[in-house]
């Protein structure tokens, strides 16, 4: 008889806010399985004090210890970005950014000696450019900073070939502290690229999660702050099982949640340029909700039914749901 999953959260309670925000929609990667909404440039950015408006009143609504997701478009293109950021860091806020590393290395030092990053996720996309290494010495840039980092390797079927992938995903295991992972792009929520892979490939992908490079300075975040967080599902037979993260949970099959009961309202809220909504940016559980321009912004403690199959967005993913 099927054991079947009926709650899910994080395995270390934590009590911080989330806000996904795309500052803007301009990028400078055209990649295939992107929409037009995150790279079609019809979102401009802000300026620098609109923006600093717009962190003042997000802030009043998290209460301490929120993390901000810095998304676009490519977000690191807003001439201000740096200050932003340190803006936010004064606050008290922990940031992640996701980027798809490709400003120059004299930029990312500036960013490293600001002190302002304390999770960077570098996508790399083969299709767009095969300089791995400057990725590499991105990711490297930060090897003696409490920053932790990480770099998805993206794939399609139809863009890019395998022979680059895994000569890319080699060269970043080998030379940099990173968790590095593949990240199969072909179809909304397709992850798995086992099909595409040789058995030799898919054992050494199976052994290979960490970068070999020593003496990676770790993260300094109280455990109960920190972003990522272990998720455990529980079953109707009352065994509980761990897993290590959003993507593992992906990964293994464990991300379907249709008519669960989901606390997404009261732990994320996505932000595109001015307008905010419940829950994480491929979700969109709710309508706007708020106009940062003229209104105040806020969280509610209050479950609301999945209407998704299955879920892919890590913040709703770490997110208390049960069955109803």
């Amino acid at each position: 008889m099927n054991i079947i999953p009926i709650a899910s959260e994080k395995v270390r309670p934590t009590t911080h806010k989330t806000i996904e925000w795309s500052l803007h929609n301009v990028c400078n990667y055209n990649c295939s399985f992107c929409g037009p909404e995150h790279k079609i440039g019809d979102r401009r950015w802000k300026s620098i004090d609109t923006y600093k408006m717009y962190v003042d009143k997000l802030l009043s609504a998290t209460g301490p210890n929120p993390w901000f997701i810095l998304t676009g478009g490519e977000p690191t293109l807003f001439p201000e970005f740096i200050e932003l950021l340190s803006y936010l860091k004064s606050k008290g806020a922990y940031i992640c950014l996701i980027t798809n590393g490709s400003r120059t290395l004299r930029w990312w030092k500036e960013c490293k000696d600001a002190k302002i990053l304390d999770s960077l996720y570098v996508t790399y996309h083969p299709e767009q450019t095969t300089n791995y290494k400057h990725v590499a010495e991105v990711l490297n840039l930060f090897h003696d900073e409490p920053t932790k980092t990480n770099c998805f390797i993206t794939h399609t079927n139809t863009h890019t070939t395998m022979d680059l992938v895994m000569e890319s995903l080699s060269f970043l295991l080998e030379n940099t502290a990173s968790k590095i992972e593949i990240k199969h792009m072909n179809s909304p929520g397709h992850y798995d690229i086992k099909l595409n892979l040789t058995d030799a490939q898919i054992e050494y992908i199976k052994k290979s999660y960490f970068g070999k490079k020593l003496n990676k300075t770790q993260s300094d975040i109280p455990l109960e702050n920190q972003y990522e967080n272990k998720i455990s599902i529980t079953y109707d037979n009352g065994t509980v099982e761990v897993f290590s993260g959003a993507q593992e949970l992906i990964k293994q099959n464990q991300n379907h949640f249709l008519n669960w009961m989901c606390n997404v309202n009261n732990d994320v809220l996505t932000v595109e340029n001015n307008l905010c909504r419940r829950g994480q940016m491929d979700c969109k559980i709710s309508g706007i909700i708020a106009d940062l321009d003229v209104d105040e912004v806020s969280f509610i403690d209050e479950y609301v039914k999945c209407p998704y199959e299955s879920c892919y967005c890590s913040g709703n993913l770490y997110t208390k749901k049960y069955k109803n």
